[in-house]
């Protein structure tokens, strides 16, 4: 791999020039480093945001990984992770959370907390949530 495409990792691509409007379903990983407006769902799967993506939509994902801009709300099975260079601006509900020092973020996290003992979620698992955390963040 090079070092230019090291943050695309495996599945399907979208590249820098492609722009969508609509809706996105897939059962492989994908990443995009285009323009996404609309609805984006993984079922299971991770989303990578590329340096250059620019995504305005609401997000489901096992993970989602953001190394540019994604506007909207973002609903991970399992963990988000904002890079050094990542934006994010809206409401994630996850199991875990990375914010790089450097990243932005503005909106609300609900931590969904598995039960005691329970394994991380299976590709298109759900997780058990008692009493979610409600965290308002803001990093500048």
């Amino acid at each position: 791999m090079t070092a230019t495409s090291d943050w695309r990792g495996e599945g399907a691509y979208l590249g820098k020039t492609v722009q969508i409007k609509g809706e996105i379903s897939s059962e492989e990983d994908l990443a995009i480093e285009g323009e996404v407006t609309g609805t984006i769902r993984l079922n299971g799967h991770r989303l990578t945001v590329g340096p250059m993506g620019k995504i305005k939509a609401e997000v489901t994902a096992r993970e989602v990984v953001v190394y540019g801009n994604l506007q909207g709300n973002i609903h991970a099975l399992d963990r988000v992770e904002i890079k050094k260079s990542g934006s994010v601006m809206g409401d994630m509900k996850l199991a875990r959370i990375s914010i790089e020092d450097g990243a932005y973020f503005k909106g609300n996290i609900d931590i969904q907390v598995r039960a005691a003992g329970a394994a991380a979620p299976a590709a298109g698992g759900a997780l058990e949530s008692s009493k979610p955390a409600a965290l308002p963040v803001s990093k500048v």
